[in-house]
């Protein structure tokens, strides 16, 4: 049976109802049973040897005190008129168990008929004598009630104010000593795995919300189940067509938790996206199916019949083991080996007692269905080791074949050997408006709002979120827009930037606790955690890039600020129990989110010399560490609040590290950094001055030669993307490409291998292969781009009638047009038919038929693919299934037909001008024929398609008002 500890709630009955119920419904989430003496029998109050026995039966008990003395049992076991609540937490004391003891805040606003005073009031129609007993009962109650709080002082104390507050300061001691109560003779026999499934469920069970303000609501633990809201990833299956019900194209938002059909996956998420919490979540449902701890009638998160034995490992902690040198006594042999798992399994197990030894972990792993869980492949310490573990998963995925793996990392470190090959992977999506008004939602139940209260957090989130494109672009990162419902919540003014974001609630958390006995003061605390923060994001190597010895921080503190060294240490486990910045993680210390860190070095950074900048990030080499991404992005808009010449500094700095003439992979990675780190700076409206900068970044046009293959595809595109900020020339050439007259053969067959046009993955609307004689035409090289697209909404294309069939007035600019706008050179997606065709309309042109977009795609030989009849070898050859966004166009040179048109399969779909519906009549190209359906034709796939799809012969179709982010279009003219 699952071991569920019984805490005893013990208070005054009349005022403090609504606090037990916070306190009740604390210890419940906590893993507790809850006793207390709520109902009284039909006699009155039960005897006080029934109150005590229920104590003896509790493991520990919490004890409510606010400005009433309460029951005095009139007992000869009780000669000194100690009241009932005095009672049971001596019983309690005297038995060895603990109590948790909450005084009421004397400075918080009590409602004065809740005092024991005012029963005086309410006692001024008795009689006389009665009256006069009343007052001295009063007056002795009072006295008492000084000595009991007094006495209180020798317990686990916290002062409280109101009841949403309550529940959070409940929660958050039980929670942490509920492992500790496991009495011992009840220790569980080798191999079984309550205590294990018991701590893993603890530990999972909650979230740990940072920086609410005490003055209103300071619940720092809510349950995960109740806080959590779906993600959703780029990896599924899209809506049926409406013509059709074809299903071949991944759908933009599937819930993260149906990626868990597959048996191997790997999530990829942005820092902050959401991914340990997910896969904490995922931890703690299966160990309340296995454990029947599942509340009647919650519904379960995952399938009702997924009882996998849940094996969840940090990276950082197995990282520590496995990097151990030299190894330990009975360490695995190979450093890839698949029983570091098992092994490590066996030392965590003797550290955190769970009774469970290294061969319990292998037989589970070897005839059980397992699903073993790898939180933050991004958090090894450096690159050695994030690839050793990344072997050791692919080697176990053969090893143990009856188990299920769940990795998560983020984009910057998925790359080369970090692939932990043969699994499949989905990309954590940011949030959209939906979501985050579901968390609005969950965030406003959580804090047990009034209505009144809940229905304007939410609505001035929202208001926030829908009206500036800052603040919707941090709200798209769980962090960040959890950050932003507590600063809301705070009542503080929600920040324009990243920088001043992580200012604004790092600043709070530092002051929030500052005027506690034996803390430091705001300004010297962000001080200690700046200088700590770029201490392990120095880190070469070990653990110190994510998690710090406790002691050892405190010795680099102490040699930087002074002060002995146990003095600094005890200072650091002070701030891990409630500043909320850094925790602990046993005997070491981590921030509570990388990206605290990540900013915090940056801000740290900011700080120094430029000479002693340029020597810690660029001359060291630091800035084109993936792990040092987020904070070289951070650097650039904390440096910018300094000044514009700070900004010039660095990137003066790193340009000058170019070789004389420079590489083109080197300049590449340049212009990548640079470009990410414009993506905050162009925000905040800096336009780079430096000499070198521009032509750096110009010199990116050579990344979309054949010749720039070798250089990663991350690199490529960001530098792409780089180029388009300043002004990709491309896009100022004259693109039109002429297509001579004559007859090509349009569709596929699969019924003869040597027939014309053969395709065995055809469906029936691409056939017949039929010829089709064309007039001459021209057709742009590329999908229509952001830039070009910016030029018909500044022109007032969609206030010109005449460009316009249909549709007219529909519009104003596309869907996310300020995000859009950030990637000039990308193609323009989220049009709607009636969009594309009045900007063809407006740029002298109009959209392709189906026929001349396939023949297009084809190239002059009528090829199967635009580079030939060979299927592609990889996706290097068209932007699909690999990359979760459209990318700048032409990047993809293997891709081009022999007539240099580029991006004809994959990165978007594109509109052409017919409607959707069987062939008709051959040699018939008139886009305007009849209406078949109320679908327009898509062609060529996009960077949300399955392979099946990326083929000149696929056709595709959605009703012309339909905008899709996989939606682009191209330009065809006579």
């Amino acid at each position: 049976m699952s071991y569920r500890p019984i805490v005893f709630i013990s208070s005054t009955v009349e005022d403090l109802k609504e606090y037990r119920e916070q306190a009740a419904k604390a210890a419940e989430l906590s893993g507790f049973a809850v006793s207390r003496m709520e109902y009284w029998s039909e006699n009155g109050r039960p005897a006080l040897q029934t109150c005590l026995e229920k104590v003896d039966e509790a493991e520990a008990v919490v004890a409510i005190v606010a400005h009433r003395y309460g029951w005095v049992p009139d007992d000869p076991a009780n000669p000194d008129a100690k009241s009932i609540t005095w009672l049971e937490r001596e019983r309690a004391r005297n038995a060895g168990k603990p109590v948790f003891a909450f005084l009421v805040d004397p400075k918080y606003d009590w409602p004065k008929e809740l005092y024991e005073a005012y029963r005086l009031v309410e006692g001024k129609g008795l009689p006389l004598p009665e009256f006069l007993a009343l007052v001295e009962e009063v007056k002795r109650n009072e006295e008492k009630l000084k000595q009991f709080k007094k006495e209180l002082s020798r317990n686990i104390r916290q002062e409280f104010a109101d009841a949403p507050s309550f529940r959070g300061l409940v929660s958050a001691a039980l929670f942490v000593a509920r492992p500790r109560l496991h009495p011992s003779h009840e220790a569980l026999p080798e191999g079984d795995p309550e205590a294990y499934l018991t701590a893993l469920e603890n530990d999972t069970r909650q979230i740990r919300i940072t920086g609410l303000t005490p003055r209103r609501a300071e619940p720092y633990f809510f349950g995960i189940d109740e806080i959590y809201i779906s993600l959703t990833t780029l990896a599924g299956q899209e809506a049926p067509r409406p013509d059709t019900g074809r299903d071949l194209d991944r759908q933009r938002r599937v819930a993260l938790e149906q990626a868990l059909s597959q048996r191997r996956v790997v999530v990829v998420g942005d820092p902050g996206s959401g991914k340990s919490t997910f896969l904490r979540r995922v931890a703690f449902e299966l160990c309340r199916t296995l454990r029947g701890t599942r509340p009647a009638g919650a519904a379960p998160f995952l399938a009702p019949d997924d009882r996998r034995f849940p094996i969840l490992i940090r990276v950082a902690d197995f990282a520590g083991v496995v990097a151990e040198v030299p190894p330990p006594a009975g360490a695995p042999r190979f450093p890839d080996s698949p029983e570091w798992i098992p092994y490590f399994l066996g030392q965590r197990s003797g550290e955190c007692r769970w009774g469970a030894s290294e061969a319990f972990f292998r037989h589970k792993l070897d005839r059980e269905r397992c699903l073993v869980m790898l939180d933050g492949l991004d958090e090894a310490p450096d690159s050695r080791t994030r690839e050793r573990i990344a072997r050791i998963f692919e080697r176990a995925r053969a090893a143990f074949g009856n188990c299920d793996f769940l990795v998560s990392t983020r984009p910057q470190t998925n790359v080369g050997e970090s692939v932990v090959e043969g699994f499949h992977q989905v990309r954590i999506a940011d949030l959209e408006l939906p979501e985050m008004e579901a968390f609005f939602g969950h965030f406003a139940r959580a804090l047990v709002l009034t209505d009144a209260e809940s229905k304007k957090f939410k609505q001035d989130l929202k208001t926030a979120v829908e009206s500036r494109i800052e603040i919707r672009e941090m709200a798209g990162n769980a962090v960040m827009l959890t950050a932003l419902a507590v600063l809301q919540h705070n009542d503080q003014r929600l920040p324009e930037y990243r920088v001043d974001l992580y200012d604004s609630i790092l600043g709070w958390l530092a002051a929030a606790k500052q005027d506690k006995p034996r803390r430091l003061k705001a300004k010297e605390c962000l001080a200690y955690h700046r200088r700590l923060a770029l201490y392990m994001q120095d880190a070469k190597d070990g653990r110190r890039l994510v998690q710090i010895n406790r002691r050892a921080a405190a010795e680099f503190l102490a040699g930087e600020f002074g002060g002995a060294i146990p003095e600094v240490e005890d200072l650091l486990e002070r701030e891990t129990q409630d500043a909320g910045i850094v925790v602990s993680v046993g005997n070491d210390l981590k921030f509570w989110h990388l990206s605290f860190q990540e900013y915090l070095a940056a801000f740290e950074l900011a700080g120094l010399s430029e000479t002693e900048q340029i020597k810690r990030v660029v001359s060291s080499g630091s800035l084109y560490r993936p792990e040092w991404r987020e904070t070289m992005g951070l650097l650039g808009g904390v440096l910018l609040k300094q000044g514009e010449a700070k900004v010039e500094g660095l990137f003066r700095a790193i340009l000058d590290r170019l070789g004389d003439p420079p590489k083109l992979p080197d300049q590449a990675r340049c212009a990548a950094l640079l470009g990410a780190m414009m993506r905050d700076l162009s925000r905040m409206g800096y336009t780079p001055k430096t000499d070198g900068y521009k032509s750096t970044v110009k010199a990116m046009v050579r990344i979309f030669d054949a010749a720039a293959e070798p250089i990663d595809l991350e690199t490529r595109i960001e530098a792409a993307d780089a180029l388009g900020q300043v002004g990709d020339p491309r896009l100022e050439e004259d693109n039109w490409v002429t297509i001579p007259p004559g007859t090509f053969y349009m569709g596929a067959q699969k019924g003869g291998e040597n027939g014309r046009n053969h395709d065995p993955e055809i469906w029936g609307d691409e056939s017949p292969v039929h010829a089709v004689t064309l007039r001459g035409f021209r057709i742009r090289r590329f999908p229509v781009t952001v830039q070009e697209f910016a030029a018909f909404i500044a022109a007032r294309g969609y206030s010109a009638r005449e460009h316009w069939t249909e549709g007219f007035g529909k519009f104003t600019e596309p869907e996310d047009w300020e995000r859009q706008k950030q990637y000039p050179n990308r193609p323009v997606v989220s049009v709607s038919w009636f969009e594309a065709a009045a900007y063809c309309s407006w740029a002298g042109g109009r959209l392709p038929t189906e026929a001349e977009w396939e023949r297009a795609a084809r190239g002059p030989a009528g090829a199967r693919y635009p580079w030939g009849d060979e299927p592609p070898l990889d996706p290097s050859y068209a932007n699909y299934e690999g990359v979760d966004h459209p990318t700048p166009v032409g990047l993809f040179p293997k891709g081009n037909t022999s007539e240099r048109l580029c991006d004809m399969l994959g990165n978007v779909y594109e509109w052409c001008g017919d409607w959707f519906g069987p062939y008709r009549a051959e040699n018939q190209d008139n886009p305007t024929g009849p209406k078949d359906g109320q679908a327009k034709i898509l062609r060529g796939g996009a960077w949300v398609s399955l392979p099946q799809s990326v083929r000149v012969s696929y056709r595709n179709g959605y009703e012309p008002a339909d905008r899709r982010d996989s939606i682009g279009f191209r330009c065809a003219g006579d």
